[in-house]
Parts: structure tokens; C-alpha cells; sequence
């Protein structure tokens, strides 16, 4: 089993109190996820350095070049894709991608899933700047038999 923390749209601009939340997750969690617009080199360095960390780069992610714009990830039989989402058509990424079991997004600042075939599509929202919800949320992915995601709303 890997259970797996996935973020995005951080967008961290210096503020710990906001993301103090995620502490206990990111300890607990064997890899993380994020899926762009960590905005600040600073934040994308500390998760880095839990070794944990696989990324993306996001469309606001201008001091952080040297990430790729799409991470491949595999795990037992699961094959996973990870993109910000900003230089795809959302609504067509199962089409495009559709040999994976998993398609992670972020870039929409809402949690979100659609299960389309043997594809699902998801984004974990935002930790800290929400969009079209009233509040802010990531996700915890557990890759065991299935895939199973569950949406955890922040208190901030």
C-alpha cells in the first residue's frame, strides 16, 4: 500500500500558518504530490526535502524552470499522470491520456473527480485560495488493490 498526499495551487507566498496544516500529513505519507503553483522556490524546497516529493510545474511557478510540466508515475499496475492542467483542455485529458488508470490535475483551485471509464480524472483543490467552493482542500491517494481518494478540507 502507498498512501500519498497530493497538492496544489499552494500558492505560497510566505505565509506557514496556511499550509502548518499539512505538517502531520506530509510526515505520515510515503510521497507527495504536487500538481503546480507552489509560487514560491522557497516552499517547493521544503517539500523537497523530505525526499517525498514529486512535482509539476504550474503556470505561476516562474522561479521554480527546471520542473517538468508533466511527471509520470507507476505503481504496482497503476499507472498515474500528474499536469497543472493550464496547457490542457481539462475536459478532454482522458481522451489524450487514456492508457492511465489516473489522471491528477490541479490549476482549478477546487476539489474535483470524474471517473470516465477505466480513467479517473481528479484535482485536489487548493490549500489555500479556493474556487467555486467555500473552502480550501488537498487529497490523500492510497494506492493498495484500488485507488482511493478522499478529499480532506483544511481549516484555513
Amino acid at each position: 500500500m502507498l498512501k500519498i498526499l497530493v497538492l496544489s495551487d499552494t500558492h505560497y507566498y510566505g505565509n506557514r500558518s496556511r499550509c502548518k496544516e499539512l505538517s502531520t500529513f506530509i510526515e505520515s505519507c510515503d510521497k507527495i504530490f504536487h500538481l503546480g503553483d507552489f509560487i514560491s522556490l522557497e516552499y517547493y524546497n521544503s517539500l523537497k526535502s523530505t525526499g517525498k516529493l514529486l512535482a509539476v510545474r504550474g503556470n505561476n511557478d516562474f522561479e521554480i524552470p527546471s520542473i517538468k510540466i508533466e511527471e509520470d508515475f507507476i505503481y504496482n499496475d497503476f499507472k498515474i499522470k500528474l499536469l497543472h492542467g493550464h496547457t490542457e483542455n481539462i475536459d478532454f485529458l482522458d481522451y489524450k491520456f487514456s492508457d492511465y488508470n489516473l489522471i491528477l490535475h490541479g490549476h482549478i483551485h477546487h476539489p474535483y473527480r470524474s471517473d470516465r471509464g477505466s480513467t479517473i480524472v481528479a484535482s485536489p483543490g487548493s490549500v489555500t485560495s479556493n474556487r467555486y467552493v467555500d473552502y480550501n482542500s488537498f487529497m490523500i491517494l492510497t494506492l493498495d488493490e484500488k485507488i482511493d481518494i478522499e478529499f480532506v478540507k483544511t481549516k484555513s
